[in-house]
């Protein structure tokens, strides 16, 4: 029937665009693994300039990630209403997909996805206890050559957390 046919081209092109979208997802998320790496390279060998530069390049990659994530989901939407799913995710789309090649790629596209997010954790964590066991070090050797040993309050720093009651008494 051309209903049918109507909205089989309406699915394919709904789901086409999703495809493209996803596969700027998977590109951007590579680039920001990248960039995590050779962060972590630039903080280990305690080059600032370098790591600055990659904090940087951060920043404008997550500025693209949250456009296109809004997109993605205003996609994701639209695809629900227009083929009535129970709701937005990835996995409803993929079940109702009437194209075994769409669905096949979206499949591959959302394991991409939990691939590379899964290894930008990874590194996330471990520039997170490098950045941390760095503030450490170089806190203690500040503290060896005495000049840490008060706060601008007069006491020991380590008297009390930042962003506790004990901090304001």
């Amino acid at each position: 029937s051309v209903t049918s046919l109507t909205g089989g081209r309406m699915q394919s092109d709904a789901y086409s665009n999703l495809i493209e979208l996803l596969k700027s997802q998977v590109i951007l998320y590579k680039e920001v693994y990248s960039i995590l790496v050779f962060e972590r390279e630039a903080v280990v060998s305690w080059q600032v300039k370098e790591t600055a530069k990659y904090n940087a390049d951060k920043e404008r990659l997550t500025r693209k990630e949250r456009i296109l994530e809004e997109a993605r989901i205003t996609l994701a939407q639209r695809i629900q209403k227009e083929f009535n799913l129970p709701d937005a995710t990835l996995s409803s789309i993929i079940s109702a997909s009437v194209d075994n090649d769409k669905r096949l790629m979206l499949i591959q596209l959302k394991e991409q996805l939990l691939e590379v997010t899964a290894l930008i954790q990874q590194e996330s964590v471990a520039l997170k206890m490098l950045y941390s066991t760095n503030l450490k070090l170089i806190n203690e050797m500040y503290a060896q050559m005495g000049y840490l040993s008060t706060d601008k309050y007069g006491s020991s720093p380590s008297a009390h957390m930042p962003g506790t009651i004990s901090a304001l008494g």
